[in-house]
């Protein structure tokens, strides 16, 4: 069987979780997670994804990342037992790949269980089963809604069920703190998040 590696193209549409990817006028319908969509370009622009082909009995999906340290992360996951696709996308959607590597080798399964689907149990098996094999270089610290303490409009966001990944990419995109009122950050934010969807 043929599995695709890469797509190059356009992008043709996005959604809260997927995006649909012209290559010479063939649209692939590729699965994201939140930390890719935040960075792709508008409908229209090109576009270059690494990819990951999904296949059961019933079943063809593609999932796509910008990087390959996405990519591995995301194969390292779905090794894990409970943890499928999906439960990788929320994963690399609340994470970078450098933070959850920083998160499991701390074994902290307060943070890997608030990713959502996620429970106590299915964190702890993650953590020892990842411990010291994820590729990517551990971060100082991570990204999670606690690292927004103080910042009222990140805050707001994070009561709107918005990820954290999203929410560090969407306040990278506005005044920070202090150098706007917190309601023309958040407007602003709003827009950058809805651009994403």
């Amino acid at each position: 069987m043929t599995f695709i590696a890469r797509l190059r193209g356009t992008i043709e549409e996005k959604g809260r979780d997927r995006v649909i990817v012209d290559v010479q006028g063939v649209g692939y319908e590729v699965s994201v997670p939140g930390s890719t969509l935040a960075r792709l370009g508008a409908n229209g622009e090109p576009v270059a994804l690494r990819t990951y082909t999904y296949v059961r009995e019933d079943t063809i999906q593609l999932f796509g990342f910008l990087t390959q340290e996405e990519l591995e992360t995301f194969e390292r996951l779905i090794g894990v037992s409970g943890i499928g696709p999906r439960g990788a996308l929320a994963f690399l959607t609340e994470f970078s790949p450098g933070e959850l590597a920083a998160a499991v080798e701390k074994q902290d399964t307060a943070a890997l269980a608030r990713v959502k689907g996620i429970g106590k149990r299915t964190a702890e098996r993650l953590a020892l089963d990842l411990k010291g094999k994820l590729t990517a270089t551990p971060a100082d610290g991570y990204v999670s809604s606690a690292a927004f303490a103080g910042d009222e409009a990140a805050e707001f966001l994070a009561s709107l069920s918005w990820s954290s990944a999203e929410i560090a990419a969407a306040l990278a995109r506005v005044p920070g703190p202090g150098q706007a009122p917190t309601e023309e950050r958040v407007k602003l934010a709003i827009r950058a998040l809805d651009r994403f969807a």
